[in-house]
């Protein structure tokens, strides 16, 4: 058996900066981020559904949703003493998919390969816990907001 592969797979929580390519242009390079698992593998397990998925989200949704997708992988760290994981704000999440990506998001949830790398807004801490508190915004609260406003009337 090969056991430095299997060790490969458990890894203890440490904050790390970002080396691989996939997110370079998603994830802020001076922010540290939170690695329980392998880089390489969570690196490798992104490349073919995020490939496929880029290029056809639409612009307004691929905006956020590619940052999202990066952020949700490899989240940002909050403490190197004491590594724990900076999800996304729960809002923010659910207005990506409800509004902002709600038909990019229908249909890549219908194939296992790509809903796989998609957030799971519904996992994430409740806006106002403790477990929320410094969460990430892509900053589309507001914008989805508005979009929903519009909407109704």
């Amino acid at each position: 058996m090969n056991w430095r592969f299997f060790f490969s797979f458990l890894r203890q929580a440490s904050c790390h900066h970002y080396h691989g390519h996939i997110c370079n242009n998603y994830l802020d390079k001076n922010k540290l981020l939170y690695i329980n698992k392998n880089p390489k593998i969570l690196e490798e397990s992104l490349r073919s559904p995020f490939s496929l998925l880029k290029p056809r989200l639409l612009k307004g949704c691929a905006k956020y949703a590619l940052k999202a997708i990066c952020l949700n992988t490899f989240p940002y760290c909050s403490s190197s003493s004491q590594p724990k994981p900076i999800r996304l704000c729960k809002e923010d999440c659910e207005v990506l998919e409800s509004t902002v990506c709600e038909s990019d998001f229908r249909v890549a949830r219908e194939f296992d390969y790509l809903a796989v790398i998609l957030p799971n807004c519904t996992s994430l801490p409740p806006k106002g816990s403790s477990e929320a508190k410094g969460c990430i915004k892509l900053g589309i609260s507001e914008l989805g907001m508005w979009k929903l406003l519009c909407a109704l009337h």
